[in-house]
């Protein structure tokens, strides 16, 4: 893209103009097999564009705008359903879904979340098309839930099946295909949210008390009435102090870290399909070598350190950008959660662009 000629994106630019202006009723774009797979590929150049020529980026967002646009009017006249599932899970030359072009380009318009059809096809990919056919009992299907909580039974005169007896006359219930279990993958999904919210919630709150410790163990000013010998004993008998703190600390950090590297023990040893090594487990490694790294650098200070108020700064800045890492994990869960996302999205978007007013301020 960055090696064409400006008259050729131009030209191509004015080509695609001219599909966003024509009406809906004639617009030859909506000839193609799939519009709306046409509409995010010519998108997708457009961004390319953008991105590449800074010249015509202005003029390539507002035709990718209008064509976005002219994609949701169509979206929205589609009333079959099926055949919106087809236009949505078709793939292109390069192997992609539709679904994953939108999702990764940020497309929104073409899957409106105010389209019940959009909606429906986003919870049946997730819930699975076989859900209805399980009806979510797991005492139909788990043995060992059967003999926990059902009420131990007799073996009859000409009953000596051992494993009856292990079982307490534990029978599978074929009636549901129990080969999808959508509420139990929900509710471990919950579950497993929960934890790691909990989690995070008493990581930060030891980070916490930690970064506390270092400030009033390691305050210089406290210590201003000492002499300079008895300042360097009083600070190496407070890092003494602070490394008993630090062992449960290196813990949960650690923890973090551990998570990464046995996913990529997992992935080197597995045949099958690789976990990927996503965003969260990014920022959960990141957090845990950040504090790890503080754990080892202020540990092996000596006192001459601290009493360089450069020096002591530094160190400072550095606890500080720990604390922060720390933090900005904690809330990177409420992302999740669909009605604060917003709210916190909307607040971050407020403050970015008030900043350079806030600066000024300042």
């Amino acid at each position: 893209m960055s090696i064409w000629k400006n008259q050729q994106i131009k030209e191509l630019i004015q080509i695609f103009e001219q599909y966003s202006h024509e009406g809906y009723e004639h617009n030859q774009l909506l000839l193609s097999y799939n519009p709306l797979m046409t509409i995010a590929l010519a998108c997708e150049i457009l961004t390319q564009i953008a991105k590449n020529k800074k010249k015509v980026s202005k003029a390539s967002n507002k035709v990718k705008k209008d064509l976005l646009s002219l994609g949701q009017m169509y979206s929205s006249k589609i009333e079959d359903e099926d055949f919106y599932e087809e236009l949505i899970t078709d793939v292109d030359f390069r192997d992609r879904s539709l679904l994953k072009i939108i999702t990764d380009q940020e497309f929104e318009p073409l899957m409106d979340e105010n389209d019940p059809k959009a909606e429906n096809i986003m919870m049946s990919i997730y819930q699975g098309k076989e859900t209805t056919r399980c009806d979510g009992n797991i005492k139909g299907f788990s043995s060992i839930y059967h003999v926990i909580t059902s009420k131990p039974k007799k073996l009859g005169a000409n009953d000596k099946s051992y494993f009856k007896f292990l079982t307490n006359h534990f029978e599978a219930n074929y009636d549901f295909d129990y080969s999808y279990q959508y509420r139990y993958r929900a509710h471990s999904i919950n579950f497993i949210f929960m934890k790691e919210f909990v989690c995070a919630l008493a990581i930060l709150i030891i980070f916490q008390y930690v970064s506390y410790k270092y400030l009033n163990l390691f305050n210089i000013d406290s210590m201003s009435s000492l002499s300079d010998t008895e300042k360097k004993l009083k600070i190496t008998e407070n890092l003494e102090t602070y490394k008993n703190y630090n062992l449960l600390a290196f813990l949960f950090s650690f923890s973090l870290v551990a998570q990464f590297l046995m996913r990529l023990l997992f992935n080197s040893c597995t045949k099958t399909k690789k976990m990927p090594v996503d965003i969260w487990i990014i920022i959960d490694t990141i957090t845990g070598l950040l504090y790890i790294t503080s754990i080892f650098v202020i540990s092996n200070l000596d006192a001459d350190t601290f009493l360089d108020t450069k020096k002591k700064d530094y160190v400072d800045y550095f606890v500080l950008l720990v604390l922060l890492a720390s933090w900005i994990r904690f809330f990177s869960f409420f992302l999740i959660i669909r009605d604060i996302s917003k709210l916190l999205l909307t607040l971050v978007a407020m403050v970015t662009d008030t900043l350079a007013f806030i600066v000024i301020i300042s």
